[in-house]
């Protein structure tokens, strides 16, 4: 609180590994701060100011003092319909809004769910039907191995289920979805699949292709494609076919969930579409650092107030040979900056105009005086 100067806080984000996920943390933080529109969530890591604290107990609290920001929270709950299947409940007025007048007012959205009861994809997938080009950032809550155990924290209540968060319109934001990946080979066409099985690409079966790909490689890139084969292959579906050479950052990419030895086909966590354009992508820490740092460069650090960050959470130690890597690369950047965030089990973030929901990404906003 001091650290505003005396100034009210308008939001207020928290997040806790789930050592600290106590009923009485909420209405502890609301008390001591008066903030009313508190959210966030349990993970099993947490980002801090200069630190990612991993493995270890930890909490982190963010305030903003926004004056010209409109500050709508919410909390959404999923129902069963009339016709079998579920609905989100509990998203205050936005249907009252266009698209055009979120983007307008420099609205962007943050939330953070459940896993063991809120669709997020196809909640992620509903808001870019109905409201593209608002930016939507947060994540999964993590940490929490079955249902209940996921704390979510809202106002003063901690629940366990659904998903909170808010919508902030008039503040100054910019986006950042770094990726933990990089393409191998060369883009190809889906040529034959149903649901989230890949059966051929540019004609062959994608096992085949992946062999190509490995039979020409060389030594540095044939171990990274060996390491992925133990369980951290990736493929990348373009997401703006109007790209005429797509790089890195113009694919989604998904886990490869399994492959048919047999048949050559590989099942991705994804809908697989004929006609799009795909290309095998690996885990790689240096091309995450390159792709971080060169994203960084690209956001003027004039004006930056504040950062939260929504990290994946095979990020941190997990995938870099140093410990707090983005929390480094964005202190490089921008200094001593107030941040905050958590390592989420699938971080939500937007690419072009859509929003998604990722793996291996750091999703970012930046938060301008």
């Amino acid at each position: 609180m001091e650290q505003l100067g005396g100034e009210t806080p308008h939001v207020g984000l928290l997040f806790t590994t789930p050592h600290h996920a106590s009923q009485s943390i909420a209405s502890d933080v609301a008390r001591r701060t008066g903030l009313g529109h508190l959210f966030g969530c349990s993970g099993e890591s947490i980002v801090g100011a200069d630190k990612e604290v991993e493995g270890t107990p930890g909490m982190v609290l963010w305030l903003a003092h926004l004056p010209d920001a409109v500050v709508s929270p919410f909390r959404l709950g999923v129902v069963r319909n009339d016709e079998g299947g579920v609905e989100v409940q509990g998203m205050p007025g936005i249907g009252q809004r266009t698209a055009e007048q979120f983007v307008a007012d420099g609205a962007a959205m943050f939330i953070v769910g459940d896993p063991f009861s809120f669709p997020v994809d196809a909640w992620v997938r509903d808001m870019n039907e109905h409201f593209e080009g608002l930016p939507v950032l947060g994540g999964i809550a993590s940490g929490g191995h079955a249902p209940g155990q996921s704390r979510l924290y809202y106002g003063d209540h901690v629940v366990d289920d659904g998903a909170v968060g808010v919508l902030l319109e008039g503040a100054r934001i910019e986006t950042i979805v770094s990726r933990g990946c990089r393409p191998i080979g060369k883009p190809m066409v889906i040529t034959k699949a149903h649901e989230n099985v890949i059966e051929e690409v540019a004609g062959r079966p994608p096992l085949a292709q992946l062999q190509s790909f490995f039979d020409e490689a060389d030594e540095a890139e044939k171990a990274l494609i060996q390491r992925a084969a133990q369980g951290g292959l990736q493929v990348g579906q373009v997401v703006d076919e109007h790209i005429s050479s797509p790089s890195g950052g113009d694919y989604l990419v998904r886990n490869v969930m399994g492959a048919d030895q047999e048949t050559g086909s590989m099942l991705i966590s994804d809908y697989a579409r004929v006609g799009r354009t795909v290309c095998f992508h690996v885990r790689d820490a240096e091309a995450a650092d390159e792709d971080l740092k060169e994203m960084l460069a690209e956001v003027s650090a004039e004006g930056a107030a504040g950062a939260l960050m929504f990290s994946c959470n095979g990020r941190g130690s997990r995938l870099f040979d140093a410990p707090d890597h983005d929390v480094g690369c964005m202190r490089d950047r921008f200094g001593d900056l107030p941040l905050a965030g958590f390592f989420a089990a699938g971080e939500i973030g937007p690419v072009g105009s859509k929003n998604f929901l990722h793996g291996f990404t750091a999703s970012i906003a930046l938060f301008l005086e």
